[in-house]
């Protein structure tokens, strides 16, 4: 774990209430949500965002963590720096929202059969300051690349729910991805894109995972953008879950070179 066992719960977001915006012409279900930084990023943390979209859609799925539900996907969609609104409703809704461009990040998960979306607005309020401490590594206990038939992965440790096993997952992947590039220059940008087919699991699931493992990527190469795409697969507990990351580098001018 992280040096400072209470620095999970720090990181937290505490999220509250707000009225139904009567202008919409469909039903949604919003939170305000507040956050630290985290560590030394300018930009407010997608495990932040999630964890707030997960809660709005909570008031629509109160099961949530035990219906089955799928993350779809997570994308984020720019990154900010200010405290934010989660707003939940159908996926079909979420297509006729006026301000459907100005979202910053966008989940869409099914659950009971039933597609929904939470969409992410930005609020002026400062993020309430930064926790420079904020080490994502503290959820593992080690990360190892591929050798001998093994794939690539890593072995959790102290996993508490579902905020702190994407945070795991994440930084895992992150740091996999960065031991293989050329040259340390080329982790000068490298960022989680998205996730797709992740199953919302319930703390006691999440408390039960013992490694995560990663596929080789499939990089995809859009001028001096790359994405990387790996299948992964959480294990613990005797069973067994998929997913799909996508992290985005920025490749320096001389990539090619």
């Amino acid at each position: 774990m992280a040096s400072d066992p209470d620095l999970g719960r720090k990181s937290k977001i505490t999220a509250s209430p707000v009225a139904a915006d009567e202008t919409l012409p469909f039903e949604t279900h919003a939170l305000d949500l507040a956050y630290p930084l985290l560590g030394p990023r300018p930009y407010s943390h997608g495990s932040s965002m999630i964890e707030g979209m997960l809660a709005a859609l909570a008031l629509v799925v109160p099961d949530l963590d035990r219906s089955g539900a799928v993350i779809r996907q997570f994308k984020v969609i720019r990154q900010f720096s200010t405290l934010s609104r989660a707003e939940a409703m159908t996926t079909a809704h979420a297509l006729k929202h006026p301000r459907l461009k100005q979202a910053v990040a966008r989940l869409d998960i099914e659950a009971h059969g039933e597609r929904l979306t939470s969409l992410l607005f930005e609020r002026p309020d400062p993020a309430l300051g930064r926790l420079p401490d904020y080490d994502p590594d503290g959820y593992l206990a080690e990360v190892y690349p591929a050798r001998d038939g093994r794939l690539a992965g890593g072995r959790f440790d102290g996993l508490t729910d579902f905020v702190d096993l994407i945070r795991g997952l994440n930084e895992c992947n992150r740091q996999l991805t960065v031991a293989s590039f050329p040259h340390k220059d080329w982790s000068r940008r490298v960022r989680w894109a998205y996730i797709q087919n992740m199953p919302i699991l319930s703390s006691d699931e999440c408390a039960s995972l013992e490694t995560v493992s990663y596929t080789e990527p499939e990089a995809i190469d859009i001028g001096r953008q790359r994405f990387e795409i790996k299948h992964g697969t959480l294990a613990g507990g005797g069973r067994e879950w998929g997913f799909d990351i996508c992290f985005f580098i920025e490749l320096p001018e001389d990539a090619g070179a």
